[in-house]
Parts: C-alpha cells; structure tokens; sequence
C-alpha cells in the first residue's frame, strides 16, 4: 500500500515537473506548426547568421550557426528568448562559435556576467523580433502551419545589417494555401550611407567594418582615406552585383573619410562619415 502510494506521489509530481518545464496544450486547441527561415544569406557571403536562445531567468545562451532555408530554433519552452545576431566569417573562424562575446548585446544577461573584453568587433545583434515557435489557436481555427521568409537588408538598425519579413504563407486544415508578400516598408537608409554613383555602389561606415553593395560584378579595388589624405584601408575584392560585403575597418578612429572605388576604366569617390 505504501508502495502505491509513493508511486502515485511520484507520478505526481514527476507530471508536475514536465508540466513546468514545458508548454502545455489547453484543451480544445492545437499547435500551428511555424518554420521561420532567412532566405537571401548567399547575398551576404563575408557574414554568417548565428541564432541564440535563453531559458527566462537569462543566464545561458544557446547558440548555433543559421543554415540558409532552415527553420530558426528557440527550444522548445516558449517562454524563452530568441536573438539574431550577425557575425563577419573571418571573425567567427578566428574566434569559434562558443567564444563570440553574445552576451554583450543582451540587456537580459546582468553586466557582470557579460565579457570585459574587446567590443569594437565586426558582429551585432539584428534589431528584430522573430517568433520560431507557433501559437496556439482554439480547433475552431483551421490553421495549421505557416511559413515566415525573413530576407537581410543593409538599410537601418544600428548594426547596419537587418532583416524584413518578406513572405508568409499559411496552410489550412482543407491543404488550401494563402500566400502574402511584403516590401521592406518603415527601412530606411543610414545617414552616413554615401552612393559611388558612376559606379552604382552604395557604402557605409560603422565600429569596426565597412559594408558595401555594388550594382555591379567585377573586380572592386578601393581606398578608405582620411581626412589628412591618408590611406587608413585598402582592399580589393571580387564582386558580383547585388550582393553586399564587409571590410573589417578595427582600430578606426571616428571622422569623415573618402571612398576611393576603381572598377575597370570606371572610378568613383564617396564621403563616408563616422562618428559613432
């Protein structure tokens, strides 16, 4: 008797236990299934996508890199908080995925748990609100997935680098489909945004890096100048139009600069403020 007793208590509050731990389903409703992707990241070959999540009290970071046309991830606690950051490949092979200073982006992580160490590093947080897990809806509801297309954009956000919801597409109990697509509406250009205009090339100057987008493909040879005339960086890449790339810029002091561009016989020159 006592036996059955205990194992009943233990049912319990094993029961009690999984019931906290995780989402339950209120009766008479159901679970939309939810795939959130960002769809365009081949547009931005010298940056990776790292996806983050924390438990509600905040203090572990669960991190992992986004694959192009994978579905985001949060865990599966719904109370947990999802972040989207964006890190420079270059700093990522050189750091590792669990070396890169997340915490310092997170008003969630107490500041004397978050890295002491460099700051002016070429990765950021991306300034949006992205839900990987679906809601619940009463069974009366016929919804029973969606597909969220989130697209990165250069335009806006205080990391230069954001992204927009591009496309959703629901699915009902019947399989019949509904399908939205959306402009980056509310996105706005940065002031310090300069257009290389014989070269139909936009550029702009953040902490720690460059970004620019040529509307054009070819070999892009440049220089980043001073205000005293001065080279402060060089580089040359291999470009394809449409596409957007980061120049690490560390160690840059804040001014007005001049963007030298040559592409075959074309050139071009472009002011750049930074004052960040």
């Amino acid at each position: 008797m006592h036996l059955k007793k205990g194992v009943v208590a233990g049912s319990i509050v094993l029961a009690f236990f999984m019931m906290v731990g995780a989402d339950v389903i209120i009766p008479n409703t159901h679970v939309v299934e939810r795939c959130v992707t960002i769809a365009n990241g081949e547009e931005f070959p010298d940056i990776a996508l790292v996806g983050a999540y924390t438990g509600p009290s905040g203090q572990t970071i669960m991190r992992y890199l986004v694959k192009t046309d994978s579905c985001l991830t949060k865990g599966t606690y719904k109370l947990n908080r999802f972040y989207l950051f964006w890190v420079a490949k270059s700093y990522l092979e050189s750091q590792g995925l669990e070396n890169l200073p997340l915490a310092d982006y997170l008003s969630a992580i107490p500041a004397k748990k978050r890295s002491t160490g460099e700051v002016d590093v070429p990765m950021g947080i991306i300034p949006v609100q992205i839900e990987p897990l679906g809601a619940t809806v009463p069974d009366s509801d016929p919804l029973v997935s969606e597909r969220l297309l989130y697209k990165l954009t250069t335009n806006s956000g205080s990391s230069g680098i954001n992204v927009y919801l591009a496309e959703k597409v629901t699915v009902d109990k019947d399989g019949s489909e509904k399908r939205e697509t959306f402009d980056p509406v509310g996105i706005t250009s940065r002031p310090e945004s300069a257009r290389a205009a014989s070269l139909n090339m936009n550029a702009r100057l953040g902490r720690g890096y460059l970004t620019f987008s040529p509307g054009f493909s070819g070999t892009v040879s440049a220089d980043l100048i001073d205000c005293h005339g001065r080279p402060a960086v060089r580089f040359s890449r291999e470009c394809r139009s449409g596409c957007t790339y980061l120049v690490q810029t560390t160690n840059l002091s804040a001014g007005i600069y001049w963007l030298r561009v040559k592409s075959g016989n074309a050139a071009a020159n472009s002011r750049l403020d930074m004052f960040e």
